[in-house]
């Protein structure tokens, strides 16, 4: 599976190259969010996966969704069917933060 593109804040929306109902991939590495923002189809199941030795969250703002502490090598998942822009933070290292959006 191919990871999903990056999109900027002013470029048009891409969704990642899976088909449906494969997780997207994302992971956290060197206290970052990669792919810092990234755009998904609505019903996509999205996977983070800590690949750093250091325990990180995925938190998002507001609180639409989160995990617990992942540990490396662990995922977290979630499924997005609302449209919208999420922005979500390690609550650990609240300075990591990255953008997710759904259309």
């Amino acid at each position: 599976m191919r990871a999903p593109l990056v999109v900027s804040e002013n470029a048009p929306l891409v969704t990642p190259p899976s088909s449906p109902g494969t997780p997207g991939a994302l992971s956290i590495r060197a206290f970052a969010f990669r792919p810092g923002t990234v755009a998904v189809p609505r019903n996509s199941l999205v996977r983070w996966t800590n690949d750093d030795a250091t325990p990180h969250t995925v938190t998002a703002r507001g609180g639409a969704f989160g995990s617990k502490p992942l540990a490396k090598g662990t995922s977290y998942r979630h499924r997005f069917t609302t449209p919208g822009r999420y922005r979500y933070f390690c609550a650990l290292h609240p300075s990591m933060s990255a953008t997710l959006v759904v259309r």
